[in-house]
């Protein structure tokens, strides 16, 4: 199902930066979550999450027998207009985010090229944090995210 900056952009985005003189750049980590939210999290705390940054929500069709929820929120306030969340299992096994701004966000914000793989409409990053791994997939065209997702390849995504 598809249908979604200062502080809180490097808030949402996870971003860290090194300071001091004379140092090489900044390695920009990989995106770490999508507004507080990363897969693999639990459904219902990463719902919650979403739904105090929502000016509105919309559960789609809850499959109890295969243990899956889609929800979708409208946002205020984010570097995001909306964002789909998927359950299964009672975990979150993917998040997309579509970037409020037209103009996307540069791919390189989002993780280090070297790390990823870039074309210039797809960037993806294979992150392994903890126990927990995931992969971030971004969306667009020129190098610059419209849609950007976060899915755990060990949570089902039926």
């Amino acid at each position: 199902m598809v249908g979604i900056l200062s502080i809180q952009l490097a808030i949402a985005f996870g971003l860290g930066h090194q300071a001091g003189a004379g140092l090489a750049p900044a390695i920009r980590p990989s995106i770490t979550n999508l507004l507080g939210v990363v897969a693999g999290d639990p459904f219902d705390e990463a719902k919650e999450t979403l739904e105090r940054l929502s000016e509105h929500s919309k559960e789609g069709e809850q499959d109890e027998e295969k243990g899956e929820d889609v929800v979708a929120f409208t946002l205020r306030g984010t570097p995001y207009k909306m964002v789909v969340l998927h359950g299964a299992d009672e975990k979150v096994s993917w998040i997309s985010a579509f970037v409020r701004d037209p103009e996307g966000i540069p791919f390189e914000q989002l993780g280090d090229s070297a790390k990823g793989k870039i074309t210039p409409s797809l960037a993806t990053w294979e992150i392994r944090s903890g126990t927990r791994a995931y992969r971030v997939l971004a969306q667009g065209s020129n190098g610059r995210a419209r849609v950007v997702t976060l899915l755990c390849p060990r949570v089902s995504h039926r």
